[in-house]
This record gives structure tokens, C-alpha cells and sequence, in this order.
């Protein structure tokens, strides 16, 4: 998925201190859209795990998922999802 020159592309100016937007892949769209929400609790669980998302409540991340699937699934194939970031 990395290899996916839409993988976390920064759409704005990278000197810009924030908020910034990057692009997500088809790929991660189509994945969202089409997970169960028990799958979605099993990737929230294994986040975690992770430095990005130690101590955090799976369900609250299960939820923030199911939420993004909604919005895959309303994109549907033809259009493209997009992240706004900030620190």
C-alpha cells in the first residue's frame, strides 16, 4: 500500500505548519467499505498494540473505523477520501 503514490500524499505546501491534508489510498477506501464491524474492533484491538495507538479504548477506535467506513461506502468507487491533520 505504501507503494501507492496516493499513500499519505501531502496535497498542501509542507513547509505550511498545519493543518495539513494528505490523500488516502483506493485501496484503504475499498478496505474500509467493505469490513465487517467485527473486523473493524479485530484492526482497533491489534492498533492498540501499536505506538500510535497505545492506551487507547479499542472501542473508541473500532468506532472512529466504522465511522470512516461509512464514509467509504458513501464514496463508493468513484470518489477518493482525503485526511486533515493537525498537532
Amino acid at each position: 500500500m505504501e507503494a501507492d503514490p496516493r499513500f499519505c500524499e501531502l496535497l498542501n505546501d509542507p513547509e505550511h505548519e498545519g493543518p495539513w491534508l494528505v490523500s488516502l489510498t483506493d485501496t484503504l477506501r475499498d478496505a474500509l467499505a467493505a469490513a465487517t464491524p467485527e473486523r473493524l474492533l479485530e484492526t482497533a484491538t491489534a492498533w492498540t498494540h501499536t505506538e500510535d495507538g497505545g492506551g487507547q479504548d479499542p472501542g473508541l477506535l473500532a468506532d472512529l473505523l466504522e465511522r470512516l467506513g461509512e464514509l467509504a461506502r458513501d464514496a463508493g468507487p468513484r470518489r477518493r477520501l482525503y485526511c486533515g491533520m493537525s498537532l
